[in-house]
């Protein structure tokens, strides 16, 4: 016997309007009422019987025991959702302070380019930082001691950062 549209809700109420399987809503699959015991094998309209699956789980389970099923329960589904959720925000905290040291770090970089008498233009940050992706900060630093000895690089910036460059890639090669 079909269930009726009221007994139908009180099921999808009581399970939040999710897919017990998977987790799905109604907003992103259409919800089914699935029997736990099929019915083909005795299994009654009952509500102790009856749970909330989407349209995609209920037709793949089909006529089986829910215990035959290899689908994860709603609660596996919810544990994974919130431990993607902890890793996420975990993630993007790590990113900020990343991002953070990194501006620390090249920040100092520039004062140091700038205390070694260099010329200096609106792009030697993003051409220090554009180094510091490639080489590491004591080779830079060193490149760029290197290249204030030198009294000519001081009139131009892209010079100097050529120059800095040419000496992290001669380092580079060499090893």
């Amino acid at each position: 016997m079909a269930l009726s549209k009221s007994a139908r809700f009180e099921i999808f109420k009581r399970d939040g309007f999710r897919c017990v399987y998977c987790g799905a809503d109604p907003q992103s699959k259409p919800l089914h009422v699935d029997h736990i015991e099929p019915q083909c094998e005795g299994g009654s309209d009952d509500s102790s019987n009856l749970v909330t699956a989407c349209v995609d789980c209920n037709l793949g389970k089909g006529p089986r025991r829910l215990s035959d099923s290899k689908l994860p329960s709603a609660l596996e589904v919810d544990a994974a959702r919130m431990e993607q959720a902890e890793q996420l925000l975990a993630y993007l905290a790590h990113a900020r302070e990343l991002s953070k040291s990194r501006e620390i770090v090249l920040n100092s970089i520039v004062e140091h380019w700038n205390e070694k008498g260099l010329a200096s233009c609106s792009s030697t940050a993003a051409s220090l930082a554009s180094i510091l992706r490639i080489h590491r900060i004591d080779d830079l630093i060193e490149a760029i001691d290197i290249a204030a000895a030198h009294s000519y690089l001081r009139g131009g910036p892209s010079g100097a950062l050529q120059y800095v460059r040419g000496i992290l890639r001669n380092w580079r090669d060499r090893s």
